[in-house]
């Protein structure tokens, strides 16, 4: 997985892109530490859509960083979200936990 940020105003997008497994997780949690410490960064939003694949590791992920964004004020989005991944998504109900934008 290919984990890339850009940033608009108060909000951080992290681009990733191709199987969000649990052999990601050292880039993710390198680019997120930082956002996750800037006071500016307000938003932080999942970009998706670049994502064939996603396991149950990178819904892990996806919880934890959920868990210390709200510790420090920050909302997580999803976007992109699409195909299989989509489906993935709405069955473990994280439409219930985040707000998916597509």
């Amino acid at each position: 997985m290919q984990v890339s940020l850009s940033t608009s105003g108060s909000t951080a997008v992290l681009q990733l892109e191709g199987a969000f497994v649990f052999g990601g997780h050292r880039d993710l949690r390198t680019v997120c530490r930082p956002i996750l410490d800037n006071p500016n960064t307000q938003i932080i939003q999942l970009e998706l859509s670049h994502v064939d694949y996603l396991d149950s590791s990178a819904l892990g992920m996806m919880l934890l960083m959920k868990e210390k964004a709200l510790s420090a004020g920050k909302e997580i989005q999803i976007k992109g979200a699409r195909g299989i991944v989509l489906q993935v998504l709405e069955v473990a109900k994280f439409d219930r936990l985040f707000t998916l934008l597509h």
